[in-house]
Parts: C-alpha cells; structure tokens; sequence
C-alpha cells in the first residue's frame, strides 16, 4: 500500500525538519500526513495483524517524539525570552542612571 510507505517517510521527514527546527515544514508534513491517515480504510486501525499496524504505531512514535521537541524547543525559546527581557531592563536601568 503506497500510503503506508508515505505515511513512514512523512514521519521521517518530519523528525529530520525538527531536528533543524523547521517547525512550519513539520506542520505542512503533518497536514499530508493526517489526510493520508484519515483516508485509510477502518480494517487498517481493526485487525491485530493489518500490514497498517507498525506503520500506525510508527506513526503514534513519531508524533511523541515531535510533542517532546516541540515542548522543549518552546522552554528553550521562554528562557531565551526571559534573558533578554533581563537585558532590555538591565540596559534601561543603566541608561536612566546616566540621564
């Protein structure tokens, strides 16, 4: 089935995309990747032994994975934010002292 073999490379693409922090590319990759999943027949999610089976659970994997980036990329992004708001006050408070 050629969506499953999509469905697998969209997930691999969408890990290589945050893994440079290309979260826009993930989100497009995801959109393609959610229409294809949506379009598999009910037999696929049914049986125990569906050739879809380690596809979907590869599928559940790669959006785990993405969800703990994803968190971790924005922790890093609010730190970042909040250095720099320390800065912006910092360099405010210096120059009102030499006004």
């Amino acid at each position: 089935m050629d969506e499953l073999v999509r469905i697998r490379t969209l997930g691999e693409q969408m890990l290589a995309a945050a893994a440079v922090d290309d979260w826009s590319q993930v989100l497009s990759l995801d959109d393609e990747r959610h229409a294809l999943l949506a379009a598999l027949p009910p037999a696929a999610f049914a049986r125990r032994e569906s050739a879809a089976r380690p596809v979907l659970e590869g599928a559940l994997e790669v959006t785990e994975i993405l969800l703990r980036r994803a968190r971790d990329a924005q922790a890093a992004q609010v730190g970042e934010l909040a250095a720099m708001q320390r800065g912006q006050r910092g360099a405010a408070a210096y120059l009102d002292t030499e006004s």
